[in-house]
């Protein structure tokens, strides 16, 4: 693993840590380690810290999407 892969994952674990929303941690890794915001939630996605967070968007995601699947077809 790079040195920079370790300290965006450092960085993950302590913004999980401090109790930082998922946005605030995907915005601090981009801000702070210059990472592209594609980079960072990819980043993000991927961090054994935010396992939960990153499962919990994408079922959003999916959720949202069939919702406006249905209603496009009403």
């Amino acid at each position: 693993m790079s040195s920079m892969n370790s300290l965006v994952d450092e960085r993950l674990l302590q913004l999980k840590a401090s109790g930082a929303a998922p946005v605030t941690a995907i915005k601090a890794i981009h801000v702070e380690l210059g990472l592209s915001l594609v980079e960072a939630k990819l980043a993000f996605s991927l961090s054994p810290a935010w396992t939960s967070e990153a499962a919990d968007g994408d079922q959003l995601h999916h959720e949202v999407l069939t919702a406006l699947a249905k209603e496009s077809r009403a």
